[in-house]
């Protein structure tokens, strides 16, 4: 988290503890910030639509705008959870985005919000499907919204680290919301990015040699380490995956490029990869861990 996203959470925290509001000064008293500096951050938090202003007396008072949640963490996860998921399901994308938007305005880190908010309603969207409730239109369009939502988690200001490099592919459908919720922690967390996405209608003879011509694309110099993530949601296609990366890995002979597979039936292929998952906090631990254990 950068230090304007610090300040920016303080400023929203402090408004959303007040019931008639803050003037300027209060604010810039309770920040710690001098009036000019502060002036730029309430503009741009007006601007989003999280905070609001009116006249009192001669003074002007800042405001928490009616409609955003006021969340404290970590006891209102599943509070957030429940309101993301229901304007999920009545297909109100704008406002399932702005209960993103709250809980990182309101200090939640962007994995939190991925694995305690957006994760939990994809597994709801999926039950759903499942239970006949919703068609395959729907479904579509729910795991676009979901995916968008993974991308709100993540605030873009983090400056990528040319040693910790990733590509992310997702075997399936269901596996590319998994996959864009990792590319969203992963880029916070300083890696290098080339997120593949949905790859379930390349699944063909020629995907080794296909993967092979991507890493040489984005990893030219071989800089720092690679990992390869495989992500499947229903476990369809992770073998022919696994194995293509697999021999890729085994191609390029260096102890610097690592395999990841995560799914359901991961471990049906585990003995290609260096760690075969379904949990998403062991997921983004372990691409930590390997960096530190290869190049620490």
């Amino acid at each position: 988290m950068t230090d304007a996203d610090k300040i920016r959470r303080k400023i929203v925290s402090k408004l959303g503890k007040s019931k008639m509001g803050l003037s300027g000064l209060e604010i810039s008293k309770a920040v710690g910030m001098n009036r000019v500096t502060l002036s730029k951050y309430l503009g741009i938090l007006s601007a989003e639509g999280i905070i609001g202003q009116k006249h009192v007396g001669n003074a002007i008072v800042w405001f928490v705008q009616d409609g955003i949640d006021s969340f404290s963490f970590p006891d209102d996860y599943d509070t957030a959870a429940k309101k993301y998921l229901d304007l999920l399901l009545a297909n109100s994308a704008s406002a399932a985005h702005q209960i993103i938007r709250n809980c990182l305005h309101m200090g939640a880190p962007p994995e939190k919000i991925i694995t305690e908010v957006i994760l939990p309603a994809f597994d709801s969207v999926l039950h759903v499907y499942a239970e006949g409730n919703i068609g395959n239109a729907e479904l579509h369009l729910l795991q676009n919204t979901l995916r968008d939502s993974t991308r709100f988690a993540y605030d873009g200001n983090t400056v990528a680290d040319g040693d910790k490099n990733a590509v992310l592919i997702a075997s399936d459908t269901a596996g590319s919301i998994v996959c864009s919720a990792a590319s969203s922690v992963l880029q916070h967390s300083g890696w290098t990015i080339s997120c593949v996405g949905d790859m379930s209608n390349s699944t063909d003879t020629m995907l080794d040699l296909d993967l092979h011509k991507l890493l040489r694309r984005v990893w030219s110099k071989k800089q720092g380490m690679m990992i390869i993530a495989i992500f499947s949601g229903t476990g369809e296609g992770l073998g022919l995956f696994s194995e293509a990366a697999a021999a890729v890995v085994k191609k390029l002979r260096t102890k610097k490029i690592k395999l990841l597979l995560f799914g359901s039936d991961s471990k049906d292929a585990s003995y290609r990869a260096d760690l075969a998952t379904k949990d998403f906090a062991h997921t983004i631990q372990w691409f930590q861990t390997s960096y530190e254990t290869v190049l620490g």
